[in-house]
């Protein structure tokens, strides 16, 4: 009842600033619910956009996982042998975006993410420009972040680390109902000894006869790169596609592709949108199904052993005009259903998830 009431006071309150703006301001509210065999997420969320001055505008959201379930056990009696989990990550970032000149955009922020055992924080920088008449836009974006990781088992174990990022995206328009983006990537982790990179300190691995805690290598460099190219085939039908390779130290290599199919009906009043997802990903140089070996690297985290995916989703938004004080009320709904299959994980070799969620977006 408290956090539902919280989050109704945070909602209240964005609305209420976007209401009260001097310019074009935006509001919206919306829950996603994540349900597979083992776990189940809820995440409710708040975000508004409200334009302070002209061409100065403060973007700001709130969001909150509610996450529940059970840690995965091999065990004829897994009622008694499971161990029932609720945790909640809350959510914060702010930002600020205004013109540098009339082609240059500056935008500054600051994000938070809050757990019982985990705390990342940091700033964001981003530049953007409109290149040649407005046809093409580069922007770069920095992120900083530090980290913290404490397990709330009790034991003092404490890990710190940092990790940088860095986003170039050049979009380029070739015509009127063509654009496309091109995305590359890179990330820098720099973390902690005791646990290493995004490992688990409550995972334990079997190695040679004996539990060791899971422990992933001290650094992570990732390089990714992607290109999306949206193309018009009718006034009010569009198609999107997009391809991303992604490469990390570990020797971890992953390949995705999407297509979707969006349509605008009524009027534009109703926007429907159709995706499917295809990936794949080899796994760590160090995951191994059976560790019969003391290495200096051991995880039992399955999203490293290597995997391929499948999802299929649909999308629908009804827009109407002038309602009350809204220049644009927007309800929207989405449900996708994905199927995660690891063929070197023989503890738990399938996945198959639904994510569904319902919001509104509000124009003022």
């Amino acid at each position: 009842m408290r956090l539902q009431l919280t989050l109704a006071t945070v909602a209240l309150t964005l609305l209420a600033s976007a209401a009260h703006a001097e310019g074009g301001s935006t509001a919206g509210v919306r829950t996603d619910v994540y349900i597979d065999e083992s776990i189940v997420v809820v995440a409710p969320q708040a975000r508004a956009s409200v334009e302070a001055a002209p061409d100065v505008v403060i973007d700001g959201g709130y969001l909150v996982n509610i996450i529940s379930g059970a840690t995965p056990v091999l065990s004829p009696d897994a009622i008694t042998s499971a161990t029932q989990f609720t945790e909640h990550r809350h959510g914060l970032d702010l930002s600020i975006r205004g013109p540098l000149s009339e082609s240059v955009t500056l935008t500054g922020g600051w994000m938070a993410s809050l757990e019982g055992d985990f705390q990342a924080t940091g700033p964001t920088v981003k530049l953007t420009s409109e290149l040649f008449g407005e046809m093409a836009r580069l922007s770069i974006a920095y992120r900083l972040r530090f980290e913290r990781t404490q397990a709330s088992d009790g034991e003092p174990l404490i890990d710190q680390g940092t990790a940088q990022e860095l986003d170039v995206t050049w979009t380029q328009f070739l015509g009127r109902t063509t654009r496309m983006t091109i995305l590359v990537s890179g990330h820098a982790g720099m973390c902690g000894e005791v646990f290493g990179c995004q490992a688990n300190p409550y995972r334990y691995v079997p190695a040679a006869g004996v539990t060791l805690r899971e422990k992933h290598p001290e650094r992570r460099f990732r390089f990714a790169a992607g290109a999306r190219l949206s193309q018009a085939l009718h006034p009010s039908v569009a198609l999107h596609g997009g391809y991303r390779y992604y490469v990390d130290s570990w020797q971890v290599q992953a390949h995705t592709a999407d297509l979707s199919l969006a349509v605008s009906l009524l009027g534009e009043r109703l926007l429907l949108r159709a995706t499917g997802r295809f990936g794949h990903q080899g796994a760590a140089s160090f995951y191994r199904d059976d560790y019969g070996w003391l290495g200096r690297y051991v995880t039992g985290d399955r999203e490293l052993s290597g995997l391929w995916d499948v999802m299929v989703a649909l999308r629908g938004e009804w827009r109407a005009y002038g309602v009350g004080p809204f220049m644009r009320l927007a309800p929207s709904v989405r449900v996708a259903h994905m199927m995660y299959r690891y063929p070197n994980y023989s503890e738990a070799p399938a996945r198959n998830a639904w994510l569904i969620g319902a919001g509104v977006n509000a124009a003022f």
